[in-house]
């Protein structure tokens, strides 16, 4: 599973940056997610 690159992706807010899976767009908890740093 590729890691979600979040360094070209829209901010939406300090904790949250839009993802893009499947072909489909999803907001992101970055606390919650496995690459959180």
């Amino acid at each position: 599973m590729p890691l979600i690159s979040i360094k070209n992706r829209k901010v939406e807010s300090p904790n949250e940056v839009r993802s893009f899976e499947n072909g489909r767009a999803e907001l992101v908890n970055l606390e919650d997610s496995p690459f959180y740093e």
